[in-house]
């Protein structure tokens, strides 16, 4: 059987900037909805079409636990805290979007991911610039043993990337994971 992982960098719903990156084997290849057109139905087409056994993705897959009658926290995650990543209530219909999708997709394995945490530790990136852009695809393909169908072309392609590495690390057993299981954990 045929592993397929693959990277989603998720952003607001009709802007475009939803990107999935996926392996054809060789290389890393995007895909993208068109502006204007709803990236949730683009990735559920894709899903539906695809059926990938892992899928990492750059949006909260949990809310706080406060919500659940734990805490006082109702704004982060420890995971969050951890990792000074955006809370999920901020984040808001993207978040309830991810975990909509999460649970249209059972079969697939989903782990939250953050993209922007590893372009700063991983590749050393402080800032994401035109200009960072095209240093951290180089530091992709040397340090993390990428390659590209065609170089991203922005950075919603390169974390789409590096959600994909994740996913890819996942199934290695080499992720580093951040938080508590009752509540939500990202991976590294």
């Amino acid at each position: 059987m045929i592993t397929k992982i693959i990277g989603i960098d998720y952003g607001a719903r009709f802007s475009g900037k939803t990107v999935i990156s996926i392996s054809d084997g060789e290389s890393l290849i995007f895909h993208r909805p068109e502006v204007k057109q709803d990236a949730d139905r683009f990735v559920l087409d894709f899903l539906a079409d695809c059926r990938p056994n892992v899928v990492a993705i750059d949006a909260p897959l949990s809310l706080p636990k406060a919500f659940f009658g734990d805490g006082m926290d109702h704004m982060y995650r420890q995971c969050d805290r951890e990792l000074g990543a955006m809370s999920p209530m901020f984040l808001g219909g993207l978040t309830a979007r991810a975990i909509q999708l999460c649970k249209s997709h059972p079969h697939s394995t989903w782990i939250e991911t953050y993209p922007s945490h590893h372009v700063r530790q991983l590749l050393g990136i402080k800032k994401k610039t035109k200009d960072s852009l095209i240093e951290a695809i180089g530091l992709m393909e040397t340090i993390c043993s990428v390659t590209f169908g065609r170089k991203p072309a922005d950075w919603h392609e390169l974390d789409a990337s590096m959600c994909w590495y994740t996913a890819r690390r996942f199934l290695q057993n080499e992720c580093q994971v951040i938080g508590s299981k009752s509540e939500g954990l990202i991976y590294l």
